[in-house]
């Protein structure tokens, strides 16, 4: 799930033994250094909050990272009865997705590194109201078209989450539930959160909720 997870370009490079421009790639990096940050996390967090081993928690946590990271959709464990900052943080990588030209939902890694490198030239403006401060990906400049347009995917993106999330509270589902599904659909994550999670079905959803989500998965 972690390898399908990635760019099929990239790992063309890794076939074709270019080993330096594989790993030196930004997008790259940034998705197995979330993989890892949020496995070893969680991990943490279900050794030292349940009776599970290490290998049990590092297993478990590892699997539903991968699988919500990926948009994969498996689950091998109910998280919504681990901690609340447990399958918090695996919300999150509902949100995030995987890498660019993979096979996963989400907003995509790439526009996460692109976001947050316009923030810190943000900061560092205030500071340098005159300085030139291009953002740069694997050492190219990111032209101002693609900026724009990046960042108006993602505020359009996070738009239709909101919306469509108060859109399944006003027909009576729960604030986790609706949240949990709107992310899960548009994102095809598969799992959702609180009643609409791993361990549940979401066929008690009210018909015009499972209208919206088949709405939400055409449009991710």
């Amino acid at each position: 799930m972690t390898i399908a997870g990635m760019n099929f370009t990239i790992l063309l490079l890794f076939v074709n033994r270019k080993f330096k421009k594989f790993f030196g790639d930004t997008e790259l990096k940034w998705y197995l250094i979330s993989v890892a940050f949020f496995t070893l996390f969680i991990a943490a967090g279900l050794y030292h909050t349940s009776s599970m081993g290490v290998e049990e928690a590092f297993r478990k946590s590892f699997f539903q990272v991968a699988s919500l990271h990926t948009s994969t959709g498996f689950a091998t464990a109910d998280y919504m009865t681990w901690e609340p900052v447990l399958w918090g943080s695996l919300s999150i990588l509902m949100v995030i997705g995987a890498c660019a030209g993979s096979t996963s939902g989400g907003l995509k890694c790439i526009r996460m590194v692109v976001l947050t490198k316009v923030a810190r030239n943000e900061f560092k403006r205030i500071i340098h109201p005159n300085a030139i401060l291009p953002v740069r990906v694997n050492k190219q400049v990111i032209p101002q078209s693609i900026l724009t347009s990046i960042l108006a995917f993602i505020f359009v993106y996070l738009t239709i989450i909101i919306v469509s999330s108060l859109i399944m509270m006003a027909m009576g589902i729960g604030f986790l539930e609706s949240i949990g599904t709107v992310v899960s659909s548009i994102g095809n994550m598969g799992p959702g959160l609180g009643l609409t999670g791993p361990a549940y079905s979401w066929n008690s959803l009210p018909d015009l909720a499972k209208w919206l989500s088949a709405f939400l998965m055409l449009i991710g």
